[in-house]
């Protein structure tokens, strides 16, 4: 909805969610939250101030979900709870034939109530926000203060970003992502430390697919492979002579000219297709689970995603950043505002780094009152501090004369704060 203003005030009466804007764009859900209590849907007051009409959600003493991600306490077992109520609270309104995109998933203005361990959410008729755009801007903001040294959180919050700005994503996407069995076998492991130093001499065309598979264990399913093409060709051959199509019209024997024919036929369209399987295979074993190749980047190690997200705007800031690069030849990366986005991408990439090893848009530098941050954003090769690998969004501090590495391409810190 354009020309809101969405704001948490104390009033005499309470504590308020207040949300003005310059005209009504319904009453429809007002009118059906004022006859009908709706749990964790918060109903609003309507008033009139200059001819504007304002809403007024009573929060009392509820904390936004903002703070509460930012107590860092939150585990796995918490966040599907709250995800959980969320895709509740959707199917809730949608029951009421309300629209799920009217309900105003901003973390900042969800609630949620530390005593019944209950969310509340608003509704506003015309707000009109995609409800997986909301849901993966509030796991972005989990991202940002979450302990990213639990790794049951880390990969749960990672997989349901991953769900919510699926192409086609759905509400029960993320409740079967929570339910499934064996979800930690879904986890990685940390990939060992890489030194700075070795690394540099690496070149993005010397480095070493690793295959997922023993070469024992690949070629016994390509056996199985030819073996079950080869009986299916027998079966269609077969079917073929019982049902009289390889014999002539009139006598009845067999026509060998039609059986040859369709003998060729089979032998080519199993040639084709095993080759296929063979080329998706290889393909396969050398391509990370869902990696995006359209994006051009040669695969250096294992990923969780290529996917780059872009999380927020970009504001002017007075601190002094430059990345040094540790070859000569390359320019260094002068950061002057935040957030500062690093990619090849030269539309999207505030700094950008033209190697087909980096992402679109491979980290992102974020310079606050606190220090200066170094976040992946879901690169395909990595982004590394002082050898260290991060996990995707993990949020690192970084400090003069620290070693960053994006890929196999490192550059040394040098700061003035």
């Amino acid at each position: 909805m354009d020309n809101m203003n969405i704001q948490v005030v104390q009033e005499l009466s309470g504590r308020y969610l207040k949300i003005a804007v310059e005209k009504k764009a319904g009453d429809f859900g007002e009118e059906v939250l004022r006859y009908n209590d709706m749990d964790g849907i918060l109903r609003p007051q309507i008033r009139q101030i200059d001819n504007m009409p304002q809403y007024l959600y009573e929060i009392g003493d509820r904390i936004s979900l903002s703070e509460l991600f930012k107590k860092g306490q939150l585990v796995a077992k918490d966040l599907k709870g709250l995800i959980y109520q969320l895709v509740q609270r959707v199917e809730m309104v949608s029951e009421y034939l309300l629209e799920g995109q009217d309900l105003v998933l901003i973390s900042d203005y969800m609630f949620f109530d530390q005593r019944d361990k209950k969310l509340y959410v608003a509704y506003l008729d015309g707000y009109g926000c995609d409800v997986g755009e909301g849901i993966s801007k509030l796991l972005e903001t989990c991202i940002d203060y979450m302990n990213h040294h639990d790794k049951e959180l880390v990969f749960l919050v990672y997989g349901l970003h991953k769900v919510s700005k699926g192409e086609h994503f759905c509400l029960k996407q993320l409740t079967d992502f929570i339910g499934q069995k064996g979800m930690d076998s879904q986890r990685r492991e940390e990939r060992p430390t890489i030194k700075p130093r070795e690394e540099k001499s690496r070149t993005c065309t010397d480095q070493v697919l690793q295959p997922a598979d023993s070469k024992q264990q690949r070629a016994s399913r390509n056996y199985i492979r030819v073996a079950i093409y080869v009986a299916m060709g027998i079966a269609v051959f077969a079917a073929a002579f019982c049902s009289g199509v390889l014999s002539e019209p009139a006598s009845g024997e067999p026509d060998w000219m039609k059986a040859a024919i369709l003998a060729l036929v089979i032998v080519i369209l199993e040639g084709y297709g095993i080759g296929k399987e063979r080329t998706k295979h290889n393909l396969s074993r050398m391509q990370p689970q869902g990696e995006n190749w359209d994006d051009k980047t040669v695969v250096l190690a294992d990923s969780l995603s290529d996917e780059t997200v872009v999380l927020s705007g970009t504001t002017s800031q007075t601190q002094y950043v430059n990345f040094i690069p540790e070859d000569w030849q390359r320019e260094e990366i002068k950061v002057r505002k935040s957030p500062f986005f690093i990619g090849k991408n030269v539309e999207r990439a505030d700094g950008i780094i033209k190697e087909g090893e980096i992402s679109r848009i491979h980290a992102k530098v974020v310079m606050e009152e606190d220090g200066v941050f170094v976040i992946d954003q879901e690169s395909t090769n990595g982004t590394y501090v002082n050898g260290i690998q991060l996990l995707p969004w993990e949020r690192r501090e970084i400090h003069k004369d620290d070693v960053i590495g994006f890929s196999s391409i490192y550059y040394k810190v040098e700061m003035d704060l």
